[in-house]
């Protein structure tokens, strides 16, 4: 398995219809995707299902540069289903996505500065703390309908890192 996998694609989250009961309704397994390239008989879409059977035990970092990765639909008794939890059950250690559609330009340069980070042993989730503090430390006295505020915001504050074995490592 790779140290690092970063999958800079199209994301797909179609809300579907339907029952939150996984039993009931496994069609909420194909709320969410990575658009891949399709070839042969392969859609070119990686569902989260899909994602669970892949062996990423011993992969320190997924990053998801991807629009809305991190959304899913809320399940009882299984949480959230989406890209996150497919990724968590292949067995990575931490899981970078983003909550809404990102801007390319600010997007490139918070993994540069990311991947720099994490390259100096700074761990990934205080890295992107610092760094989305960076971005608006500087902004904590503009007014909250600001347009720094909100591209700063719009640009750096929706990616979150989740690690589902729960270290920060």
């Amino acid at each position: 398995a790779p140290g690092i996998l970063h999958l800079a694609s199209h994301g797909l989250h179609i809300a579907l219809p339907g029952s939150r009961d996984l039993g009931a309704d496994p069609s909420v397994l194909y709320e969410n995707g990575l658009l891949l390239a399709p070839g042969g008989e392969d859609d070119g879409i990686l569902f989260p299902e899909e994602i669970g059977t892949l062996n990423l035990r011993g992969t320190r970092l997924v990053t998801l540069s991807t629009c809305r990765s991190a959304l899913g639909r809320p399940i009882g008794g299984e949480g959230l289903l989406g890209l996150r939890r497919g990724f968590a059950k292949a067995g990575a250690r931490h899981i970078l996505a983003s909550l809404w559609e990102i801007p390319d330009e600010a997007t490139a340069r918070l993994m540069t500065s990311f991947y720099r980070a994490l390259a100096k042993g700074e761990p990934p989730a205080a890295t992107l703390w610092r760094l989305q503090a960076e971005q608006f430390r500087p902004l904590r006295n503009e007014e909250v309908r600001s347009a720094k505020l909100e591209t700063a915001i719009l640009s750096y504050g929706g990616f979150l890192l989740t690690s589902p074995g729960g270290t920060s490592r």
